[in-house]
């Protein structure tokens, strides 16, 4: 499910559930954890972590708490973070709990995904 693909950059493929969301949750601040401990100690030359989600084949409301989860705790730390490949249809989510506020920051220049 998480893959490294390089150590700032991780992948989150195939599918994300209610069941298997807290699981993520808790890699994802390791991760975070361990980039903010193994990073330089120049908050500006220190690389952001990035989260390609591009390759989920499915994932609903979960995700949302697990990008706002770990975007918390990346800001919590000074560290940069960023999401590749946010579904469109996912952005229709959070614009109906009205936090696409704490989403958008962090997407990169075209990184929502049409389907």
């Amino acid at each position: 499910m998480l893959e490294m693909v390089s150590p700032d950059h991780y992948r989150l493929q195939g599918r994300l559930s209610m069941r298997d969301g807290a699981q993520a949750i808790e890699k994802l601040l390791a991760l975070v954890n361990h980039h903010q401990n193994h990073g330089t100690s120049q908050v500006a030359h220190r690389k952001p972590l990035t989260l390609d989600i591009s390759g989920l084949q499915s994932a609903d409301s979960v995700l949302l708490a697990v990008i706002i989860g770990i975007a918390r705790a990346a800001e919590s730390q000074n560290l940069a973070f960023s999401v590749i490949g946010f579904p469109e249809r996912l952005m229709g989510l959070a614009r109906a709990y009205s936090i696409d506020g704490l989403i958008t920051p962090h997407l990169s220049t075209g990184s929502q995904d049409k389907s």
